[in-house]
């Protein structure tokens, strides 16, 4: 791919030259055919992000293998995931949105590298977090719901039952009664 450098370097270079601004641009493999642009602007969206800071072009074929699959791509979903799990709206197509990838691509790439589909470890990051505050905060059930994601406090007690085995009022009096026999 290095023919592709001959066109992009003096665009960069104008660019930090004459606006003084740095210009970086990602560059994909070549595609034959439409029906591959769309993973040629994905390639090309990595190539920019992986990329270093200074004004350049970065080729995907430059990039190391782990950084072109899906990993890198996983690692971010999983940061993202515990950045958002707290809003009440984030969602697959939420979170492709900010990780600017479709859905189902996203979808296929944490199940690969996780094992676990979307939905799972939202869940899981949010009940964890959820048993967390119920053991170690006073806040009632339904501001410990709303701080986890789940604007239905019915449905986050259920949710909570069937993720930790107990509801949150049911892990509420366990520690309490534990306190309680620790005390005597």
């Amino acid at each position: 791919m290095p023919e592709f450098s001959f066109y992009v370097t003096p665009y960069t270079q104008v660019a930090a030259r004459v606006l003084g601004l740095r210009c970086r641009v990602g560059v994909s493999r070549t595609v034959c055919s439409l029906t591959e642009l769309h993973d040629a602007y994905r390639e090309a969206m990595e190539a920019l992000r992986q990329g270093g800071t200074e004004s350049a072009a970065q080729f995907i074929g430059d990039l190391a293998p782990a950084v072109k699959g899906g990993e890198g791509l996983c690692k971010r979903a999983l940061e993202a995931i515990s950045q958002h799990y707290r809003e009440a709206d984030l969602s697959l197509v939420s979170l492709s949105g900010m990780l600017d990838v479709s859905p189902n691509h996203l979808s296929a790439c944490i199940k690969k590298y996780t094992g676990e589909t979307f939905i799972n470890i939202l869940i899981r990051t949010r009940m964890e977090a959820a048993r967390q505050l119920l053991t170690d905060s006073p806040l009632k059930i339904q501001q410990v719901a709303a701080q986890c994601g789940y604007t239905d406090q019915h449905y986050f007690s259920y949710c909570f039952k069937k993720y930790c085995g107990e509801s949150p009022v049911a892990l509420r009096r366990r520690l309490e009664a534990e306190k309680a026999g620790a005390a005597l």
